[in-house]
């Protein structure tokens, strides 16, 4: 943060805390940093248009209102609860590791290009029909299946993928592979 940002985060922060001694209530009673900055309005009051200021601020304004032990002490309250609502959200709304199988089909552009560049293959329902017969085979003849799927599919599997992705079929530890 610049000399001029960090002068702007005090100058809020001590507006805030003089102004609204009562945030500390509410930071104790589990409202977010987020909450309090839209349930008192303070980007629009202080004329801040930065998240990041507007949050320093408000931690700093905390930080004159609450002793810093019990900050902390709050702060690991709030990580606990925000985890588990957010790991609840999760499963409830079928997101991360509680989502329904990936296909192509499924992905944005960003998100298969993100899984490439971490190497990570995602495979077509097609694809994963067609590599579950073929490559079940004792002895899976890997060019052919690449020119297959190089033709059909047009997707082009290096031959480490190809037996990756039959080791996984043939000990699946995610069956999702």
């Amino acid at each position: 943060m610049n000399r001029k940002a960090l002068a702007l985060v005090i100058k809020v922060a001590q507006y805030i805390a003089k102004d609204h001694p009562e945030i500390a209530d509410d930071y104790r009673n589990g409202k977010t940093y987020p909450a309090i900055i839209d349930e008192y309005n303070l980007k629009l009051i202080y004329e801040v248009t930065s998240d990041s200021i507007i949050t320093s601020a408000l931690y700093m304004a905390l930080r004159k209102l609450v002793p810093v032990n019990e900050l902390k002490k709050i702060a690991i309250d709030h990580q606990e609860k925000g985890a588990a609502n957010g790991g609840k959200a999760a499963r409830d709304n079928e997101k991360g590791i509680f989502a329904e199988e990936t296909t192509r089909e499924k992905l944005s552009d960003q998100a298969r290009r993100s899984l490439a560049t971490r190497g990570i293959p995602v495979y077509s329902d097609e694809e994963r029909t067609y590599l579950g017969e073929v490559l079940l085979d004792n002895s899976p003849d890997y060019p052919k299946i690449r020119r297959v799927l190089k033709a059909s599919y047009g997707f082009n599997r290096s031959e480490g993928a190809l037996r990756t992705y039959r080791s996984r079929l043939l000990h699946p530890k995610n069956p999702s592979c």
